[in-house]
């Protein structure tokens, strides 16, 4: 388990290294467009979701708030296609987020 700024990060999640967050950035910034709620703000990509659902889990400095980016699945956002992103408002949600799919994970819940 690491700790990433005051989160405890648990498997199926785990901490994307610093030295490939700039390539996650460019791959993010690549995938959406006007209209997604993470276009042209700053952000950070801090942990990946690894057991095979493939989620990202996005700072956004610009405003505070996180992004679970699902790079495979698509949502319309001003009629064009881009990765499906939900925002979360919280760190609590995040900590309860990764408690929940860690539980499932390894067959608690």
């Amino acid at each position: 388990m690491a700790n990433c700024k005051n989160l405890t990060v648990k498997w199926p999640w785990t901490m994307i290294p610093l030295a490939s967050a700039d390539e996650w950035i460019e791959f993010i910034k690549e995938q959406i467009g006007p209209g997604h709620p993470l276009y042209e703000k700053e952000i950070f990509p801090s942990m990946r979701r690894e057991d095979g659902t493939d989620i990202l889990l996005i700072e956004n400095d610009t405003d505070g708030t996180y992004a679970l980016l699902y790079p495979h699945e698509k949502a319309k956002y001003r009629g064009s296609q881009m990765p499906k992103t939900k925002i979360i408002a919280t760190r609590e949600e995040i900590k309860k987020l990764i408690e929940f799919d860690h539980k499932k994970a390894v067959g608690k819940v």
